[in-house]
């Protein structure tokens, strides 16, 4: 998927490197749907990762060809218009469903009840649904630390048995750190496997 806020800092041959990383990641999603969170430091290739996973190509060797990809860079967009972002880029491919979405779509923004009842229409029976958010750290710096109402949302959604989604966040510093000193009700922001991107040096950008 093109994103116009970014631009590309290596040839796709660096993800010859990455099969460890993508294998893990795609292979979550895969088998329990399970959702994970990369990250490292600038020029690492979190943006180009996230946006591999988004190719037919790449789902098609994990048999994901059904599961819709969404990436969003986060650095674009606010909580507040999270959803409507979200709904924004669905395909056009839910049937009798799909003049919900397109009513949704007409709305300035989309609440989280909102959200969660119309993906609990759509994805039940779909495949899955795979959120790309790409440098998440603009989020996480928009939310209230003393009531994270966004970040509570939207564990609830991931871990839900009745909505088939998962999510793979990037970003620049470990997810545990950002949430020092969030005041999480019952259970904390922390259903996403971790993976560390190491900088890529000079002999395997180009292997």
């Amino acid at each position: 998927m093109n994103n116009k806020h970014v631009s590309p800092a290596y040839s796709p041959t660096i993800f010859n490197n990455r099969d460890k990383e993508i294998w893990i990641v795609l292979g979550r999603v895969a088998t329990n749907r399970e959702s994970t969170v990369v990250y490292g430091e600038a020029g690492t290739g979190k943006t180009w990762l996230l946006k591999h996973l988004a190719a037919p190509s790449t789902l098609a060797e994990y048999e994901l060809e059904d599961a819709i990809p969404i990436y969003i860079d986060c650095q674009t967009i606010s909580i507040t218009h999270f959803w409507h972002d979200i709904f924004a880029q669905l395909p056009s491919m839910f049937g009798e469903n799909q003049p919900l979405i397109d009513e949704l779509r007409a709305e300035e923004s989309i609440d989280f009840s909102a959200a969660r009842r119309i993906l609990l229409k759509l994805m039940r029976n779909q495949d899955c649904l795979v959120l790309l958010l790409d440098n998440f750290d603009a989020l996480i710096v928009q939310e209230n630390s003393e009531e994270p109402d966004f970040l509570n949302q939207l564990r609830s959604l991931l871990i839900s048995r009745d909505i088939s989604i998962a999510a793979v966040l990037s970003l620049q510093n470990k997810l545990e750190t950002l949430l020092q000193g969030f005041n999480f009700v019952g259970s904390e922001f922390n259903i996403f496997y971790p993976i560390e991107l190491k900088p890529l040096d000079e002999h395997k950008r180009d292997s």
